[in-house]
């Protein structure tokens, strides 16, 4: 019975073993990233990688999130085709949008934008109404374009750099208006948001 007991023991405690061992690589990956310790954090990438952790695509995220203001593109693409069609994929397109957006790079968020899945960034649809007036033919909006912007602005309760940007250009291009902007102070000031009002 001993003989018969022992491997399923030994099975146990080497399973015991890794998996702390797989919590540690873990929870030292994001120690790395508070800290915002690049050279841990790429040490702790390579080797989540060789041993297939479990976690590997959250530690790769927080890697290249890590210096995603400096990234390029071409840093992104591998990590698309590192893990296609993943959440953690779509989690970090979304943070690249916006990187995007404040770069002002509107040749790549135009080629990023349709393969955003989730869509549910309101940031980024401000920057995509933003490019979308940009490329409008002629200066002509699509119909329902106003509404769909000044409702994106709407909903924005705090102030970021899409929707501020967004709204700024939209105003000078006379797509809001005057009145417009007088509501959207009004309804913040009804809500006790005066750095928005401001």
């Amino acid at each position: 019975p001993r003989t018969e007991t022992a491997p399923a023991e030994s099975t146990e405690v080497l399973g015991t073993v890794g998996a702390v061992a797989a919590t540690d690589l873990a929870l030292d990956a994001r120690e790395a990233l508070r800290r915002r310790d690049g050279v841990r954090l790429l040490a702790l990438r390579d080797i989540s990688a060789s041993q297939r952790h479990p976690l590997a695509a959250w530690i790769d995220y927080w890697e290249l999130g890590n210096r995603l203001a400096t990234a390029q593109q071409s840093d992104l693409d591998a990590f698309y085709a590192r893990w296609p069609a993943t959440y953690v994929e779509d989690r970090l397109r979304n943070d690249w949008l916006l990187e995007l957006g404040k770069r002002r790079d509107w040749a790549n968020f135009a080629r990023e934008l349709p393969r955003f899945r989730m869509n549910d960034d309101r940031e980024v649809t401000c920057y995509a109404l933003l490019v979308e007036h940009q490329n409008a033919q002629g200066g002509k909006a699509t119909p329902g374009f106003k509404a769909r912007a000044f409702e994106a602005w709407l909903a924005r309760r705090d102030l970021d750099d899409g929707c501020n940007l967004m709204a700024m250009a939209l105003h000078e291009a006379k797509v809001f208006s005057n009145d417009d902007a007088w509501q959207r102070a009004r309804l913040a000031a009804e809500a006790g948001r005066l750095r928005v009002v401001r």
